[in-house]
């Protein structure tokens, strides 16, 4: 899945679409600082995507990933938990 908005005419290219695989090394490059070097992220990024009650989203801007948003069902298929996000430093 995925959904795409803006392109040509100066405006950015804006893709939201599912996390994989591939990624890991885009993803690690959104922030190099995170929780002072002690990032759960690196070591636990495949297991999320391979976890079938997860899903990840990733934004990209003009083809580069700048966020990843994902999150876990829990209890039911209505209740979900926010469980790793990554931007860019401010």
């Amino acid at each position: 899945m995925s959904a795409r908005l803006g392109g040509p005419g100066g405006s950015p290219a804006l893709v939201v679409r599912e996390a994989r695989h591939e990624d890991y090394q885009a993803v690690m490059d959104i922030n190099h600082n995170v929780y002072y070097g002690l990032d759960y992220l690196p070591a636990k990024y495949h297991n999320l995507l391979r976890d079938p009650n997860s899903n990840c989203y990733l934004l990209e801007v003009n083809g580069k990933v700048v966020c990843i948003r994902g999150g876990k069902l829990v209890c039911s298929k209505f209740l979900r938990g926010e469980r790793s996000s990554r931007l860019p430093p401010p």
